[in-house]
């Protein structure tokens, strides 16, 4: 782990913010237009990084509310075969009802009441659910993308379940979970610390954060798989999970380097270069994950503005 840091200022914590919120909106407008708001891995994560940045004080757009309006009708439209969209893609169901969570208000949890049943449907006999959308394709062992889509699912709906009994869905997926081994992405790290948090296990999520910082590398960033070279995606993960441990870790040196890794690596229209996290090509830079790295990156950000 890093043992020194420059310390960005909050000007430019701000001014890195702003850029990446001006990538995000002129990527994301350009998809919604082009595709009428069908999207199976842009929409959930343009709406997320923006909502964040808009909570921490930034300017984002007064269009906001009809992009996550949109996002919520987009995940319960059908598709050409029949099949309701989001029941096909769970992870990004789960990004969509993160965000309905931020405004807090009765509108958006009356859509993510919406929402929820869709997660509950096509669980495996195991109790895990099949990774949808890119997921499946992802360089790291398809047992972790499992692992990552089922803990991702299993958290909205432990956040969105009454105090009563859980779903047997549920119960079945945390059942899935024993013994499985640790996986090696900054998402599996994120994923699993968030999770436990939510079910009362803090020590196993601060486990989970003392790792991902044991595998912060020099730079100050994070890669996608914990050995590799660090980008914006996984740096973004990995900050957004070290903001949620308890106590914050919002001071600590190595969240001090994760932003200023994000703040000296941007490119001048606000994105970051980012490989693809798909096995083939998986060190070329390609659209989708650019743009991944930028909302993760912004989402990271978003946690230190007050």
């Amino acid at each position: 782990m890093p043992s020194s840091a420059r310390a960005a200022s909050p000007a430019e914590l701000r001014a890195t913010a702003q850029k990446s919120i001006q990538f995000v909106k002129a990527k994301g407008v350009y998809w919604i237009e082009s595709k009428k708001c069908a999207s199976s891995h842009r929409i959930g994560n343009m709406v997320w990084g923006l909502t964040a940045a808009q909570k921490g004080g930034l300017q984002v757009s007064d269009q906001l509310d009809e992009w996550l309006e949109c996002s919520n009708r987009d995940v319960m439209s059908k598709t050409e075969k029949g099949d309701i969209k989001g029941t096909k893609n769970k992870t990004g169901v789960v990004q969509i009802i993160q965000v309905n969570a931020v405004p807090g208000t009765d509108k958006y949890a009356e859509l993510t009441r919406k929402l929820i049943p869709l997660l509950l449907t096509n669980q495996n006999e195991d109790g895990s659910w099949k990774p949808g959308g890119q997921l499946p394709s992802q360089k790291r062992d398809k047992a972790e993308t499992t692992q990552v889509a089922t803990m991702w699912i299993a958290l909205a709906i432990i956040q969105n379940s009454p105090n009563t009994e859980p779903p047997t869905q549920l119960t079945k997926a945390l059942a899935y979970f024993k013994d499985k081994p640790n996986g090696k992405s900054a998402e599996w790290y994120l994923a699993s610390s968030l999770l436990a948090r939510q079910l009362g296990n803090d020590e196993l999520a601060e486990k989970r954060i003392a790792q991902l910082l044991a595998a912060q590398q020099d730079d100050g960033g994070w890669g996608w798989n914990l050995d590799e070279a660090s980008n914006a995606l996984a740096t973004g993960m990995a900050f957004y999970a070290l903001s949620k441990a308890k106590p914050t870790k919002l001071n600590s040196n190595s969240i001090i380097k994760d932003r200023d890794f994000l703040v000296s690596t941007q490119n001048n229209n606000g994105s970051w270069r980012v490989n693809r996290t798909k096995i083939n090509k998986r060190d070329a830079p390609i659209e989708t994950s650019i743009y991944w790295g930028a909302t993760w990156a912004l989402l990271g950000l978003s946690e230190t503005m007050t």
